[in-house]
């Protein structure tokens, strides 16, 4: 069962909503689950079919159609009245009413006091007086009261002491606005806008094997194979087992698989399980013709006989370092000495002289299991379980074996780790 975020992150695959770090787990998620590549490829085909839909015309009369519908009463509204309305008691209503009475009450104290006191700090600074400074104490000068003369007295003034008026010391409302001082002109102007070149996400290539005989989509295949020099390609099929065979028999006659002896062993038992495949031989456009060769053999014995054919899709991508960590892992190898250099060119020669009906007719008269094959100078392509185990790696004399035989990747080879996935 497909979980929710799983849902979400094909749909918005689908919509091309996806971020860097969602395409990585839209890649992880379809090499994982083969019925998250499967939803993906329906929602793919609806969104095509969606679009390809024609548009209808509404008659010309529809408009007088809808209104006649409403004047005869055939539309009526839905006065369907809430039920929470009802439910509620009086006393809630009432209690409701008298929060919201006393919430405006104090904000309409707030307000009021607040707009008092700037007031106030207004009529100060229109009259001239510096908000924050204290004021100088006035000393008002003392009146002389001089006594009226009198024959044979004399005049002697007398002094009244000086009244001192303090007036209070104003405090500060707001400060005092900063007064910044700059030319337009000589401000230094900002650093110019440098654009980004934001490079188009590469999202898995999702394919059916049996439509490669079209052009267009062997041309998104060979397109894909032009970018990298190493790929992941994710087989799903019926029986694991038959399609090792089936790829077996497919392959050229100078070509061979080297299985590991825990698989072999396994494959003879009928165990159904993943099998990985190291392929270090063949370039970008033998790779794409070795499957459309395989697609249109496989769809032959499908109509031949309903029910024989075996592969269904698969996911190309562009291997990553968990790849290139698990195909160490199959070799026992590290990770760093995965690649080999390139020498000498390799030719594009076609994969193989066989037609399709031929190889069809081949395959149909044997079922038999995958043989290691006879010793040869030409590399093999080796057979681990997978997920790959180190220690088995490590211990197994065909896996030494074919590190031993391995030679420099020649120019224009392709390294690719192939996963045959079984269909639950």
């Amino acid at each position: 069962m497909m979980s929710e975020a799983n849902l979400q992150l094909l749909t918005a695959a689908v919509d091309g909503e996806l971020s860097p770090a969602q395409q990585v787990r839209l890649a992880q998620l379809l090499r994982q689950s083969p019925e998250a590549a499967q939803l993906y490829a329906q929602l793919q085909s609806d969104t095509h079919r969606l679009k390809t839909i024609p548009a209808v015309t509404a008659p010309i009369d529809f408009s007088r159609i809808v209104m006649a519908s409403i004047r005869d009463g055939r539309v009526q509204p839905n006065s369907a009245s809430s039920p929470l309305i009802d439910y509620l008691p009086a006393w809630i209503t009432v209690a409701c009413a008298a929060a919201v009475l006393i919430v405006i009450s104090i904000g309409s104290y707030l307000y009021f006091a607040t707009s008092d006191a700037h007031l106030r700090h207004r009529e100060m600074v229109e009259r001239g007086q510096r908000v924050g400074t204290p004021v100088v104490p006035v000393v008002e000068p003392a009146p002389t009261i001089v006594a009226k003369a009198e024959p044979n007295h004399p005049i002697t003034p007398v002094e009244i002491p000086a009244v001192v008026v303090q007036l209070p010391v104003v405090k500060e409302l707001l400060p005092a606005p900063k007064i910044v001082e700059s030319d337009a002109l000589l401000s230094p102007s900002a650093p110019p806008l440098v654009p980004r070149v934001v490079g188009m996400p590469r999202l898995p290539l999702l394919l059916a094997l049996r439509d490669l005989d079209q052009q267009l989509v062997r041309a998104k295949l060979d397109r894909e194979l032009l970018g990298d020099e190493t790929y992941r390609l994710e087989l799903f099929c019926k029986d694991t087992s038959r399609a090792l065979t089936r790829i077996e028999q497919t392959m050229k006659s100078d070509q061979r698989l080297l299985i590991d002896g825990s698989t072999a062993e396994r494959l003879k038992k009928g165990e159904r399980f993943a099998i990985g495949l190291f392929i270090e031989t063949m370039t970008g456009p033998q790779l794409a013709e070795f499957l459309a060769v395989l697609g249109t053999a496989d769809q032959a014995i499908e109509k031949k006989k309903s029910g024989e054919g075996q592969f269904d899709k698969f996911v190309l991508t562009a291997a990553r370092g968990t790849d290139i960590a698990e195909i160490g892992q199959m070799l026992g190898i590290p990770a760093s000495q995965v690649l080999k250099g390139k020498v000498t060119q390799v030719p594009n020669r076609p994969f193989t002289q066989t037609t399709a009906e031929q190889l069809a007719e081949k395959l149909s008269r044997t079922n038999a299991s995958p043989s290691p094959g006879a010793k040869t100078s030409e590399p093999a392509i080796l057979v681990t379980n997978y997920p790959p185990n180190l220690a088995l790696a490590m211990t197994s004399a065909q896996v030494r074996t074919f590190n031993e035989q391995r030679k420099d990747r020649k120019d224009g080879a392709l390294s690719v780790l192939v996963v045959l996935k079984s269909i639950k």
